[in-house]
């Protein structure tokens, strides 16, 4: 993830992993409002902890980006959107959490296909956006 000069990177860091575990966990319930949704999910995690296997989960999903997208999370620009990220990130996350091994040589070409922009443009936090690029993302690399 490719970070802006005037951001801190540990705070943006620490917010990134909370969304991946947080959408990777509930993105289906997921309602409107992002702050909530990852507050609730911290809280009710926050006693219990991450499982391990959802630990192995992020830790695959990081090495196959890493791999296919050596430049980031990026489109036409040099800092990466968090709704772009979550479709990637989770969206990878499904395929290893089904068993499956992500097609390779695909990720780069989704950071501009035509569909999975739609669900990534302004305005794109409702339920029905964030299940479709997630989704978008899952399917493409089945």
């Amino acid at each position: 993830m490719r970070i802006r000069q005037s951001e801190q990177a540990e705070p943006l860091y620490e917010e990134s992993v909370l969304r991946f575990f947080a959408f990777l966990h509930g993105y289906k319930t997921f309602t409107h409002l992002v702050d909530r949704f990852l507050t609730d999910f911290a809280k009710d995690t926050n006693a219990k902890g991450v499982p391990s296997s959802k630990v192995e989960i992020f830790e695959k999903t990081m090495e196959f980006i890493a791999g296919e997208l050596p430049k980031g999370i990026v489109r036409n620009r040099t800092t990466t959107p968090l709704n772009l990220y979550e479709a990637i990130a989770v969206g990878t996350a499904l395929v290893f959490e089904a068993g499956k091994q992500p097609k390779p040589g695909l990720l780069n070409a989704l950071l501009q296909d035509q569909g999975l922009q739609k669900f990534t443009q302004g305005g794109t936090n409702s339920k029905a956006m964030v299940v479709g690029r997630i989704e978008y993302v899952r399917d493409a690399l089945l």
